[in-house]
């Protein structure tokens, strides 16, 4: 009678206690622990490289800007490296070449392409990274 008495008595106290002890437990030896004595290899983030060809370049213009212009070239190749995940699906809509011509005033000018490409990658090489850029006059 007095071992069930030890049992019995105060059951949900001592329930809550037993189940407050196995999360502490848990939450200390978690299998994605640094402290594990279990250890999983680490998977390596592998950075892999892609060259895009065929990336149009488009004209950042001020606001009502009307005038034409002739971009040579009219296209650029661009080599971008980060994730195989981010590389592998990356759409070639998401890559964007553009020429920013805001302060463009002469005639003719080569002016930098700047590219502008989803969290994650990287611009490694722009090739050409300028272009050549005029008024055109129909």
């Amino acid at each position: 009678m007095v071992n069930r008495d030890l049992i019995l008595n105060n059951l949900y106290l001592k329930l809550t206690a037993l189940m407050l002890a196995i999360l502490v437990w848990l939450a200390f030896h978690r299998s994605d622990s640094p402290y594990s004595p279990v250890s999983k290899p680490v998977e390596a983030k592998s950075s892999v490289g892609k060259i895009i060809k065929q990336i149009p370049i488009s004209l950042l213009l001020p606001v009502g800007d009307t005038r034409q212009y002739l971009i040579r070239p009219p296209s650029v190749e661009i080599e971008l490296s980060g994730e195989l995940s981010l590389l592998k699906f990356l759409p070639t809509n998401e890559i964007r070449a553009f020429l920013d011509v805001i302060e463009f005033r002469t005639n003719e000018s080569k002016i930098s392409i700047q590219v502008n490409v989803p969290k994650g990658v990287q611009v490694e090489v722009i090739n050409p990274d300028k272009a050549q850029i005029e008024l055109h006059h129909p």
